[in-house]
């Protein structure tokens, strides 16, 4: 379901030397895929062990932005926003910085797991919303409530491109809906599927870009006041690249 950018570890190679008898050799024991309520409480142990120096509201706005330029940057490089990103850990640790990319695998092992707004729900129960101008993002459950309704009359069979327009996107919500809607469908959204969205806060759209990316789906994210006709930057998810959309 989800485009895989994690920092996880490549198993080594099992094989053992043959003087070694093999039913000697310990096996490793198996171990089920986590749960996305126990990836919730690990991201949420690791961004508290990063805020002991650091402002949790500041730490936040710092790893998401990260997240996404490194996102961004693995498939379309900007100097700029690598040094933007430079610049961000340079205010960290090593170990801390260390710590980052673990947030971001276990994000995406989130919502590799199931489509959910898993962003958008850490930072409510963090309560940063009040940092953060009053933002609140829609309930996960709602977003696919309004995607079922929307898509109530879809007709399945045709080919067509969906295009779609959200415009004023939060962390994605209502967007990773409609994809989790098309799919238990039986429509490939990857491939169907062509999104614009929109945000004035910098913050949710890299939040958004993060999560879109992460769950494959090709999307332009505009930054900028939808009403004023606004586009501050915009940023292409993997996926779009991969339809070639430019």
């Amino acid at each position: 379901m989800a485009v895989q950018l994690t920092w996880d570890q490549y198993e080594t190679s099992n094989t053992q030397p043959a003087a070694v008898d093999a039913q000697a050799t310990p096996k490793t024991p198996e171990t089920s895929p986590k749960s996305r309520d126990q990836l919730h409480k690990e991201f949420v142990k690791i961004f508290d062990g990063l805020c002991h120096a650091h402002h949790r509201w500041e730490v936040w706005q710092d790893w998401t932005e990260a997240a996404a330029i490194s996102i961004h940057n693995s498939v379309n490089y900007d100097q700029e926003l690598e040094n933007q990103y430079l610049k961000i850990v340079g205010k960290y640790e090593r170990e801390e910085v260390q710590q980052f990319p673990k947030l971001l695998s276990l994000t995406t092992m989130a919502l590799d797991s199931e489509f959910c707004d898993f962003l958008g729900s850490i930072f409510m129960e963090l309560e940063l919303p009040n940092k953060f101008g009053g933002q609140f993002f829609t309930p996960y459950e709602l977003s696919k409530f309004t995607a079922k309704v929307t898509f109530a009359d879809y007709d399945s069979d045709t080919d067509e491109v969906i295009e779609f327009n959200e415009p004023a996107v939060g962390a994605g919500s209502f967007i990773i809906a409609v994809c989790d809607v098309l799919h238990e469908n039986g429509i490939d959204f990857q491939n169907r599927l062509k999104v614009t969205a929109q945000d004035s806060d910098y913050m949710v759209f890299c939040m958004a870009y993060i999560q879109l990316s992460l769950i494959g789906c090709p999307a332009q994210l505009v930054h900028g006041n939808t009403l004023k006709l606004e586009n501050k930057q915009t940023w292409y998810t993997p996926m779009w690249h991969l339809r070639g959309f430019n």
